[in-house]
């Protein structure tokens, strides 16, 4: 009995690990992309990260919704996945 319940909190602990690995490499994945646009600069970077608090919401912003923070050619940049 006990040796079933130590070995289901592992499973779990094992699970929540490597899901929050997931993420992290995720997350860092989307961070390097933003650099290589043209023109976009580690200020405007911050300042869309303080708008949209994450890199998946800028990604999924709309044209119009960027432009309203970063120059409007940056914003179709971002939307045609220039970082790539």
């Amino acid at each position: 009995e006990l040796h079933n319940y130590l070995a289901q909190i592992q499973i779990e602990v094992d699970r929540f690990a490597k899901s929050h690995f997931r993420n992290r490499q995720k997350i860092s994945s989307l961070e390097g992309k933003l650099r290589n646009i043209k023109g976009l600069g580690h200020n405007m970077e911050q300042k869309l990260l303080n708008h949209f608090k994450s890199y998946a919401k800028i990604y999924d912003a709309s044209v119009e919704e960027l432009a309203k923070i970063v120059p409007i050619n940056i914003a179709k940049s971002i939307k045609n996945k220039d970082y790539e």
